[in-house]
């Protein structure tokens, strides 16, 4: 029978050759590499327990690769959504739009009243359609395409993604993930949906900054604050570096991308369709040159919900998990921004020669 620190040392190794199988490097952390090797001991008398421990270690690499992938996109778009959205902002004067309010409002000659709760419906209804100007700027194409490439970025991630998940299930070393990604980028190019849902995106992030906007207005008007702490407080809450809206509007859309992404590729496995364009169950993905055509169908797809398993996970997220498998139509939708949650087969859940195919053609 192995001691316990002969156990322990196997087991650190076992996790350790898991997460190089992965693809993710030397460094990995410390709280995830106990914990393997503290399942490792609590399963001392499983004679599998070294498989298992290096399969945990495969699959914590793949996630760690995944989750970062995803941060470095969600910063790259962010930035380019920012720049545009604050590029659009230029050609419009706040001061206009404060202006307005306070000659409605009568904010001047009338005693401040924190109590009036009109005044933050009647600023966001002025900041809207402040807002909405953007939509006459020299700009807003270029913000519409900042977030058409960010959607089409998350599909492309979300379906990468799933395909390293299911390569490291199989345990296949070297598989490409960027040439996964770029491959489903490319095939995206041009896709009507992804365009329709990012003029929605610039709509949705027009009415949050709005009521970003309409709330620092009303708590202005309680203060009695001037028209240049209205206008200084509007240009703050609107533009800068990260604009409250456009971070949470961005990262709103490229994660729903993201889920989207994968649940096209299951569809596509499962013969259930042709696939889906940025969550549009009608809309086709074409094969690219690197993507061999749908094979047979593959029998039942089910997918599992997998949060992030930390303290932050929240209690829908966490009904969802424990609700799963889904066939890949039932897959809810992210339940909140920044959600960090994804979905992956779930045990013994169909597959097909397409994904050996596709595995196969993205191997280095």
């Amino acid at each position: 029978m192995t001691s316990t620190p002969d156990l322990a040392e196997a087991a650190a190794d076992a996790f350790t050759e898991g997460w190089l199988l992965s693809g993710c490097g030397a460094a990995f952390g410390e709280a995830e590499f106990r914990a393997a090797i503290g399942s490792a001991l609590d399963c001392a008398h499983d004679p599998g327990v070294l498989e298992a421990t290096l399969e945990l270690g495969h699959l914590t690499g793949v996630w760690r690769t995944v989750y970062d992938r995803r941060e470095r996109l969600l910063r790259k778009h962010l930035k380019a959504v920012t720049a545009a959205w604050n590029a659009c902002l230029a050609d419009l004067d706040p001061r206009d739009m404060v202006r307005q309010f306070r000659q409605v409002m009568d904010i001047t000659a009338e005693a401040a009243d924190p109590q009036k709760a009109w005044w933050k419906d009647a600023a966001t209804t002025a900041a809207l359609g402040w807002l909405r100007g953007l939509y006459r700027t020299d700009g807003y194409a270029a913000l519409v395409a900042a977030l058409e490439d960010a959607i089409r970025s998350g599909m492309a991630e979300g379906e990468a993604d799933a395909l390293a998940l299911a390569a490291s299930r199989q345990g296949r070393a070297g598989f490409a993930i960027a040439k996964a990604f770029r491959s489903a980028y490319d095939r995206l190019a041009g896709d009507d949906e992804v365009s329709r849902q990012a003029g929605g995106a610039v709509a949705k992030i027009v009415a949050g900054a709005a009521a970003d906007t309409g709330r620092v207005l009303a708590a202005q008007a309680g203060d009695g604050g001037s028209e240049d702490d209205m206008t200084d407080a509007v240009d703050d809450t609107v533009t800068g570096k990260q604009p409250r809206a456009v971070d949470i509007g961005t990262d709103w859309h490229l994660y729903a991308a993201i889920l989207a992404g994968a649940v096209a590729l299951w569809q596509r496995l499962a013969g259930t369709g042709s696939g889906t364009g940025a969550g549009n169950a009608g809309s086709p993905v074409p094969s690219g040159p690197d993507t061999p055509p749908p094979g047979p169908p593959a029998g039942p797809i089910l997918l599992s919900w997998i949060t992030a398993g930390d303290a932050r996970v929240c209690v829908v997220c966490s009904g969802y998990e424990d609700n799963s498998p889904y066939t890949p139509e039932q897959v809810p939708d992210y339940p909140h921004p920044r959600c960090r949650c994804s979905v992956d087969l779930a045990p013994d859940s169909g597959s097909s020669s397409f994904l050996a195919a596709l595995l196969d053609s993205f191997s280095n």
